[in-house]
């Protein structure tokens, strides 16, 4: 059995309290190197499965992570965000992760849906910070991710191409029906950001796949978790227990992507990087390719039992490499 692990680690370029972990240390320094050239999840899962980033329909791929079929429409992200408005530019603030219930989406969603289903488009909201656009028809449409901080928001990160204008003049229209609602008021009055805008993204059509590179993919992503249904592997929730499940698993090739955004990321770190070089020791695991994801170009590091005694090799401190 051949396994992969995702690791994201950029939150650990800016701590220099973290922990050392000395069994991934010596992993990293043991192994040969396997280039990743992706410094996102989002980019390092397209990576694996083959996808340029640019033609991936990353709105149909999530909307199908999410258990939908999203058929051969052609869909956009359309998620609720923050605009300010200032006397001479537009801010973006990206609303604080779980800060929006599913009730107020809901009550926001319906304020939007009459409105873009008179043009042909369908809102479906399958997670309170995901919203999907099923549109009329495909799109000429160049589209980005929405910024991840609070920042002064340029031209060209709006809509581009084509069918450009017709998408920023949705968004507008959008903004001015979320404006005025009373959830949105009674989130100001709160102290809290309005959820006054949508960011159309990632639109596309599924196409037909490539070869999965994998039996089995282990995620909590909606994106990865769409990537393994469209390429005909099994989609399957992260494991609590990670040694229990690698005892379980039958896949001739699998990925596990941890979760990002942990509060710690050195323990994360550790409970998956344990049983895995455990099971790579007793001989469950044929090969393992730690993939960390860091801002710039992530770091790989291929595995078998022979690099594991590979002493002579010095360890730095994993967050280094970060």
């Amino acid at each position: 059995m051949k396994i992969d692990l995702l690791l994201d680690i950029a939150q650990a370029a800016s701590d220099t309290t973290a922990p050392r972990l000395p069994l991934l240390e010596r992993l990293l320094a043991r192994g040969d190197p396997a280039p990743i050239e992706a410094d996102t999840m989002t980019t390092a899962l397209l990576a694996l499965f083959g996808l340029a980033r640019q033609a991936a329909p990353l709105a149909a791929l999530t909307l199908l992570g999410e258990g939908l079929d999203p058929g051969d429409a052609y869909w956009l992200r359309a998620d609720p965000i923050c605009l300010q408005a200032t006397s001479t530019r537009i801010v973006f603030a990206p609303l604080p992760p779980g800060d929006l219930s599913a009730g107020e989406a809901r009550s926001l969603a319906r304020a939007l849906a009459a409105h873009l289903a008179a043009l042909g488009h369908t809102l479906i909201v399958a997670h309170p910070r995901r919203w999907y656009l099923r549109c009329a028809s495909a799109r000429e449409l160049d589209t980005s991710p929405a910024p991840t901080t609070r920042r002064v928001l340029l031209e060209d990160e709006l809509p581009a191409g084509p069918d450009g204008p017709y998408w920023r003049r949705i968004m507008t229209e959008a903004q001015m029906l979320l404006h005025e609602l009373d959830v949105n008021h009674a989130r100001e009055a709160a102290g809290r950001l309005p959820a006054n805008a949508i960011w159309l993204w990632g639109g596309g059509q599924v196409t037909q796949p490539h070869s999965p590179p994998y039996d089995a993919v282990y995620s909590d992503d909606p994106l990865a978790l769409g990537l393994a249904r469209w390429s005909g592997a099994t989609a399957l929730a992260l494991p609590t227990n990670a040694a229990d499940s690698i005892r379980g698993m039958n896949a001739r090739a699998a990925v596990l992507i941890a979760p990002s955004g942990s509060s710690d990321p050195a323990a994360t770190l550790s409970r998956w990087v344990e049983p895995l070089a455990a099971a790579l020791a007793n001989g469950r695991l044929e090969s393992l390719r730690l993939l960390l994801l860091r801002p710039g170009r992530g770091v790989g590091r291929y595995l078998t039992r022979t690099h594991v005694r590979r002493w002579w090799r010095r360890s730095r401190p994993w967050f280094e490499y970060a």
